[in-house]
């Protein structure tokens, strides 16, 4: 049996994963009050990170039934007819969903971490050009809470459709960087 994406991406728990800082009032926040701060990946600096283009909409009878299923309020004879509708104006019914995808961006906090902390890359652009500083945690300690998954780099994006596995969906479009 085919393991999930989720499970093929959820990387082994190293010893160690360290955290890069700019020193700052949100460093200085999550010290003081022992958090950490979770970014929007509407906030990252690369465009291609939680890229919308890796979500794809394959829209089909069945796709529209289960969403207005879940999502439109009434009774059984309403509903239907909203899939009667929706299914008469497919085009539209994509965009619509389509829209509602940076809403559900913004809404995410992401928290990123470095398997090293000895990444001259890494020192430039995460802890202002050097003068930051890098924090390690023992993630099977202090880090329950949260799957910690590897970044999964590519050369060529590959969409997932939305509605073949909507988690699949999302959490690719989450954990895809570019290679270059």
């Amino acid at each position: 049996m085919e393991s999930s994406y989720y499970e093929r991406f959820v990387g082994t728990t190293p010893e160690q994963i360290f955290k890069y800082f700019s020193i700052n009032d949100n460093l200085k926040n999550s010290l003081a009050e022992s958090y950490l701060w979770l970014s929007h990946p509407t906030d990252f600096n690369d465009p291609f990170d939680c890229y919308e283009n890796l979500i794809s909409y394959n829209v089909t009878g069945r796709a529209i039934e289960g969403v207005v299923k879940n999502r439109v309020p009434g009774n059984r004879h309403e509903r239907r007819k909203q899939v009667r509708h929706y299914k008469k104006r497919s085009k539209s019914f994509k965009k619509a969903l389509e829209s509602t995808l940076p809403d559900i961006i913004r809404q995410q906090g992401i928290c990123c971490f470095s398997r090293t902390h000895e990444s001259i890359l890494m020192w430039s652009h995460y802890a202002d050009k050097h003068r930051g500083l890098c924090i390690g945690f023992n993630p099977r300690k202090s880090m329950t809470t949260f799957p910690l998954l590897d970044v999964k780099y590519e050369t060529n994006f590959k969409s997932h459709d939305y509605f073949s596995d909507k988690s699949d969906a999302l959490l690719n479009m989450l954990i895809t960087k570019s290679e270059d």
